[in-house]
């Protein structure tokens, strides 16, 4: 049995509800996506990224991106580098710890 059909909250369940598609009311409560969307658009938009590196991404996530893009006037590089500064920022410490592990492999 294919545990993604049942879970809400794989990636391809989350991408199928962005493109309308099995969109549950329950998932998603729009007013709170739309305020936060509009702020992380907001301050991504608003920091500057040297964006001089290629990063790839799946197709169907390439999509979205494109559609807030147009949308909510998104700069897709700037948005990826926000999320991503965020991410490093939430997770520096074990960040370190992996750097600095002597393992060949890393």
């Amino acid at each position: 049995m294919d545990k993604t059909k049942n879970n809400p909250t794989t990636l391809s369940n989350i991408i199928g509800s962005i493109k309308g598609k099995n969109l549950k009311s329950d998932l998603l409560e729009k007013d709170k996506i739309d305020e936060g969307l509009n702020e992380m658009v907001t301050l991504s938009n608003s920091q500057q990224f040297n964006l001089e590196s290629v990063c790839y991404i799946d197709s169907d996530i390439h999509e979205i991106l494109t559609r807030l893009k147009k949308k909510k006037k998104l700069k897709i590089g700037s948005f990826l580098s926000f999320l991503a500064a965020n991410y490093i920022k939430e997770n520096q410490q074990e960040i370190k710890e992996a750097l600095s592990n002597n393992n060949q492999y890393l």
